[in-house]
């Protein structure tokens, strides 16, 4: 887990570091075959509209594959099943109606709960890595849809700074630097109810990235998002074992010999205050995706108002 957490920030880095280079360097060698790659891709692919692309159809079509090959009707979760093919569905149209980004994001809340109930089901088996490979196809594509939609709109956006955007994506950040204690622990250990620690693995690792994402959109369906994630995280948590709804339960003696009840204590406590951040910012990410959608829609009609006097110019 290190190993992966480590090599996705570095090809973060990488990859912002490629596109902010003010100056190209000189064809030569592989830069040639990446440059010709990147020719290809703009002709065939990024030129397109927008989910005509073969990038959308490429997607929609593995993220199908990848749920249909190890689904498993459990009477048991009936209503999980249900609400995963609805939000896949849901992000496959969204993907088509040229809503790439909120399609992915859909799709990546689906196969996230894929992985919890594959998970639950199965163990580490083959339904859940396909489960997890649709989860990480459907973030590398939220992220490249991202990037695309910036990259046209990046003239028109270059005077407007947007502050409060880059302190939510710091706060995000830290909040998965501080859920990793508390995965990494019940990742190596759980008490008596094993499956239903465990089945929350997934969403404490997970939600804080598709939250992220959200937020970087800067769109108004992305804060939403962002807020559905957060407060859905905080469910999991002070929800997470049947009976008793605290995260780390070990109810036997012998347990807590092996761990040591103050270990639990305080594990216990960075959960809960973990839990009220999750209510603030969800609330907080709530209120600006009212404000986001407020100053898109006043923006849109200035927008067709200017659009329409220009018109009534030109037949005058």
């Amino acid at each position: 887990k290190v190993i992966a957490v480590v090599h996705l920030l570095l090809s973060v880095v990488f990859i912002k570091s490629t596109l902010t280079v003010k100056e190209e360097p000189p064809l030569k060698g592989m830069n040639i075959r990446i440059q010709q790659i990147k020719d290809w891709l703009d002709k065939n692919n990024n030129s397109l509209t927008p989910g005509r692309r073969a990038t959308d159809y490429w997607f929609v079509a593995i993220s199908l594959v990848l749920w249909m090959i190890p689904v498993a009707y459990e009477p048991l979760m009936a209503t999980d099943d249900y609400i995963l093919l609805a939000l896949r569905v849901a992000g496959c149209v969204l993907v088509f109606l040229k809503w790439g980004a909120a399609g992915g994001m859909l799709i990546g809340l689906s196969s996230l709960i894929s992985c919890t109930q594959y998970q639950f089901r199965f163990g580490f088996h083959r339904p859940t890595v396909a489960a997890y490979l649709g989860l990480w196809l459907a973030i590398l594509y939220i992220f490249w849809e991202i990037y695309l939609e910036k990259k046209k709109t990046a003239a028109a956006e270059s005077g407007r700074k947007r502050p409060e955007r880059l302190v939510l994506l710091w706060i995000t950040a830290l909040l998965l630097v501080s859920v990793t204690p508390v995965h990494e622990f019940l990742g190596s250990y759980s008490g008596g109810s094993l499956n239903y620690q465990k089945d929350s693995l997934p969403f404490l690792f997970f939600m804080p990235v598709l939250t992220f994402a959200g937020i970087y959109s800067g769109k108004w369906y992305g804060y939403l998002y962002g807020a559905v994630c957060l407060y859905w995280m905080r469910h999991v948590m002070v929800n997470a074992s049947p009976g008793d709804p605290r995260l780390l339960v070990f109810d036997n003696v012998n347990e807590h010999g092996t761990i040591g009840a103050e270990t639990t204590s305080r594990l216990m406590s960075l959960v809960t205050g973990i839990g009220y951040v999750l209510a603030v910012l969800s609330a907080v990410l709530l209120f600006a995706a009212i404000l986001l959608s407020v100053f898109e829609l006043k923006s849109c009609r200035k927008g067709g108002l200017r659009h329409g006097t220009e018109e009534d110019k030109e037949v005058g």
